[in-house]
């Protein structure tokens, strides 16, 4: 039973190891990268003359368009006035005046990782495993 829990306990600290490199891997290609993020969706649900649901999105873009690292991503996040998270008071749709709030119910910093992440993917793509059709399979023993 111990040996199984040291086990455990290396897999965990590995894991831990290998999550922050990947998070660090991201930060650096997102610092380095010519970004603009931009809100782009808001749309109010109301019921009773309250707004009860957001829907917000933001649209990310690398580069510039004809850049070789060119690539836009959209993100969409629907917000429901009683939710844990971005949850907001009931107000009157003219109190949400400025985009600050806007932004406030959009998930940022987990938006940046993906787009990160989806830049990582689309320009340095994994390698791709090459079959040796010359490998002969050896004879009975």
């Amino acid at each position: 039973m111990t040996k199984v829990l040291a086990r455990v306990l290396n897999l965990m600290i590995l894991v831990q190891c290998l999550v922050s490199e990947l998070f660090k891997k991201l930060t650096l290609i997102n610092n380095n990268m010519a970004v603009t993020k931009e809100l782009t969706v808001a749309v109010p649900s109301l019921e009773n003359g309250k707004v009860v649901e957001w829907e917000v999105g933001m649209t990310y873009t690398n580069g510039v368009s004809g850049d070789a690292q060119y690539y836009v991503s959209e993100f969409n996040n629907i917000v429901m006035s009683s939710d844990d998270t971005y949850g907001f008071g009931l107000s009157a749709e003219s109190a949400w005046n400025t985009q600050a709030q806007l932004l406030a119910l959009c998930p940022i910093e987990h938006w940046d990782v993906v787009f990160a992440s989806q830049i990582e993917s689309v320009f340095n793509p994994p390698a791709q495993p090459e079959p040796d059709t010359s490998y002969v399979i050896p004879t009975a023993d």
